[in-house]
């Protein structure tokens, strides 16, 4: 993946699959990652 000096966001990732793409993701290089959830209201 090119992904690094992006930004890269990364929806639901609280969850256990989020995290491991998360962290698999910080092996790219990004510039900034942001991790986003949907709360149910």
């Amino acid at each position: 993946m090119e992904l690094e000096g992006r930004t890269v966001l990364i929806l639901g990732g609280a969850g256990l699959v989020g995290l491991a793409v998360a962290r698999r993701a910080l092996d790219f290089g990004p510039d900034r990652l942001v991790v986003g959830e949907r709360i149910k209201r």
